[in-house]
């Protein structure tokens, strides 16, 4: 498995409150994890830092193997983000400079080729297969709620003055209950895990384009960071690529 991961401040923001790690614990297991800060919260940047860290400290010393059970990976997972969530929440709380802080958190635990994911917020994770892309975490956010029940169709959410909206962020719920779900890549295949600064900047036609091409998994992720930025940059951009190739 290759990977490769890029993080960009964009052109409209000062900051960049995305922050994403990958982390090989051993040959065939590794941990890929991207977090994106809540705009207009106190210390986005700082409770995206902490929820990385924390997972990927977490998954360092964890007992996790590429043999382990998928119910014991997605046990992890579920622990480690309400570990989390209890983290940023208890540093809010007591620091004033953060208080309302939060952040959406995607984690990959990568077995050679089983990949279980947990999700919470509107970053995003996709899986690319024989030239089609397929969306595999559904939004926690306002706009997603309206669309699910039929109030709105996909044009209006895309300028929906809420759209921004979180449902689900760690760091400012209570507890925090992940979306969990695990994949077989085939060869060939792709995952992207990116923040909403380069799913809201582009299409899903897109992103295929880019990745159909011969170019390497570096150029590849260059590429999708200077389109996004290309079409206006109006967030922090930042991505996960990850590609089984052919043979392994």
């Amino acid at each position: 498995m290759e990977f490769v991961h890029r993080t960009d401040v964009g052109k409209k923001r000062a900051i960049n409150e995305d922050y994403l790690q990958v982390f090989e614990k051993s040959k065939g297991m590794t941990l890929a994890v991207l977090a994106d800060g809540m705009g207009g919260h106190n210390a986005g940047d700082v409770a995206s830092e902490l929820a990385v860290r924390f997972l990927v400290d977490r998954f360092q010393k964890s007992s996790l193997q590429v043999e382990s059970e998928e119910t014991h990976v997605s046990k992890w997972l579920t622990e480690a983000y309400e570990g989390a969530n209890d983290r940023i929440s208890t540093i809010a709380e007591s620091d004033p400079t953060c208080k309302g802080m939060g952040t959406t958190l995607i984690a990959a635990v990568f077995q050679d080729r089983k990949v279980t994911f947990a999700h919470i917020g509107d970053s995003r994770v996709y899986l690319y297969s024989k030239g089609e892309i397929h969306p595999l975490t559904k939004d926690h956010s306002y706009v997603n709620v309206l669309l699910d029940s039929g109030e709105i169709d996909e044009e209006q959410a895309k300028t929906h003055p809420r759209k921004n909206m979180l449902m689900k962020a760690i760091g400012t719920e209570i507890s925090i209950d992940p979306d969990i779900l695990t994949v077989t890549m085939r060869e060939g295949e792709y995952v992207l895990m990116c923040s909403d600064g380069l799913s809201n900047m582009l299409s899903s036609e897109q992103i295929v384009h880019v990745l159909q091409t011969e170019a390497t998994l570096t150029a590849k992720a260059d590429t999708l960071v200077t389109l996004a930025n290309d079409q206006g940059g109006e967030d922090n951009i930042s991505l996960i690529l990850s590609h089984l190739k052919v043979g392994e």
